[in-house]
């Protein structure tokens, strides 16, 4: 049975601060880096800020194909999502979500010109379920966003 998938992926990761963020290099190595989840809106886009002159986004350049990953050992909260990335350069958005704790990453602060938001456009997302100890599927390509 398929619950709603938007719901059930933000209330999984909603304690799990820190992601990791994989992206294919130009060598179709794969690289992952700890993410720091601003936001999941109610579209289901995840968000992040990162520096437009970042190695991540010229992978993500090449190939917008990442994966998430979320862990919590503490609680046994698990989730993987695939999707698609993009830099958004929205003025608004970024004060929106940006806070103090953001200078110790981005120094020049909210308007610090590298500075973007990275969205990612979730396609497909699994959770662990811990009654049947498997990664179930919330949203699939035929029912992403």
């Amino acid at each position: 049975m398929m619950i709603n998938g938007v719901d059930k992926l933000k209330e999984t990761i909603a304690s799990i601060e820190v992601a990791m963020l994989a992206t294919k290099t130009e060598d179709s190595e794969l690289v992952s880096r700890p993410m720091y989840t601003l936001h999941m809106d109610k579209d289901g886009y995840l968000w992040f800020f990162t520096s437009k002159g970042s190695p991540k986004m010229d992978d993500i350049e090449e190939n917008n194909h990442v994966n998430v990953s979320y862990a919590d050992t503490h609680s046994h909260t698990y989730a993987s999502v695939s999707g698609t990335a993009i830099c958004v350069d929205d003025q608004e958005l970024k004060s929106k979500l940006w806070n103090d704790s953001h200078k110790a990453w981005y120094p020049k602060g909210v308007d610090d010109p590298n500075l973007c938001l990275l969205r990612v456009s979730v396609q497909s997302a699994e959770v662990w379920d811990q009654d049947t100890a498997t990664m179930v599927s919330v949203l699939t390509k035929q029912h992403a966003l």
